[in-house]
């Protein structure tokens, strides 16, 4: 029941103690998008201010009824900020009840675009990857690189090995130990993107969104039957690559033809469909076992939405936060 005239603020420690568990976002996160390709959301394009090329802030909300919520989420993407001890991505979100329009909580967005993001791969996976994926290759291995082991290994405890490259190297030998200790599974070391790519069953490029980066990685080396999941926009895939993957997906074509205005997704092909087309079995899937599919997840509101009440509702009923007036 909502307090009337307060709302709780829940900062990052209280959301990640919250300790609301992958297999739920990602159901979740599902949901969400499969209420959307059936019209039963609201979600307008995000507002995006790039300060310069390695520097934005966007906000980005979205109402969904089958989560009784809508959230605004006030965001930036530093590409510096690893060198200074501080996440790339940052920000807050607002949590509102759909029924009164009553702010229920401001939370710290940060746990819950790492989470989300990670889970909406893993729907990406569910829909569009071999069933039998056992070898990740993730290129990026910061927070988004650590979620997804977690996101992945939930849908396909086959994975077994994970090759990663980090532009750092430093930071890929970090997470391959890390991520050894933690899951029990091999993590090799390659010396830059295209070895990491092949023999791979599942690819995410998880590096920082920028709009005049190289777009350098082509489809030379990825094995047929791969999924390739882009986190970072157009940002790495050559647009050759983008126009060979046999069928080219993405969680929402509305935002891609706005973000073109910023310089991303300006050599995309036609799009198969939206994830959420997949799951709501409008459009099709994996059509052929040897097919190289590619999904550029952008990262949508309705996700925020379906994480953000499983955080509200589990760190509420664990007395977590602080209450504030309004």
């Amino acid at each position: 029941m909502a307090h009337e005239g307060t709302f709780l603020y829940l900062s990052q420690a209280d959301v990640a103690a919250a300790g609301v568990p992958m297999a739920r976002i990602v159901d979740a996160v599902e949901l969400s998008l499969k209420e959307k390709a059936l019209g039963r959301t609201k979600m307008p394009p995000k507002h995006w201010i790039d300060l310069d090329e390695h520097r934005f802030f966007s906000a980005m909300s979205s109402a969904v009824q089958a989560s009784g919520g809508a959230v605004c989420k006030w965001q930036s993407g530093f590409s510096a900020n690893g060198a200074r001890g501080l996440p790339y991505i940052t920000g807050l979100l607002i949590f509102s009840d759909i029924e009164t329009g009553q702010p229920l909580a401001l939370m710290d967005s940060t746990w819950i675009t790492a989470q989300r993001t990670a889970a909406a791969t893993a729907v990406a996976a569910r829909h569009l990857a071999a069933p039998e994926s056992r070898v990740l290759a993730m290129l990026g291995c910061g927070l988004q690189g650590r979620t997804h082991v977690v996101a992945l290994r939930h849908l396909f405890p086959t994975f077994t090995t994970v090759r990663a490259f980090d532009l750092v190297a430093a930071n890929a030998e970090r997470y391959a130990s890390e991520m050894e200790r933690r899951h029990g599974i091999q993590v090799t070391c390659c010396p830059d993107a295209k070895t990491a790519l092949e023999g791979a069953d599942i690819i995410v490029s998880s590096g920082p969104i920028e709009p005049n980066a190289p777009r350098a990685l082509r489809l030379d080396g990825v094995k047929p039957g791969a999924l390739i999941v882009t986190i970072d926009y157009d940002s790495y895939w050559h647009p050759s690559a983008l126009a060979a993957a046999d069928g080219f997906y993405t969680d929402d074509v509305g935002q891609m033809l706005h973000l073109k205005e910023y310089g991303y997704f300006l050599h995309v092909p036609p799009v198969t469909a939206e994830i959420g087309e997949v799951v709501a079995g409008l459009k099709p899937g994996r059509r052929r076992p040897g097919d190289i599919l590619m999904s550029m997840n952008m990262g949508v509101s309705v996700e925020d939405v379906a994480t953000a009440r499983l955080v509200y509702d589990a760190a509420r009923g664990q007395g977590r936060g602080v209450r504030l007036p309004l």
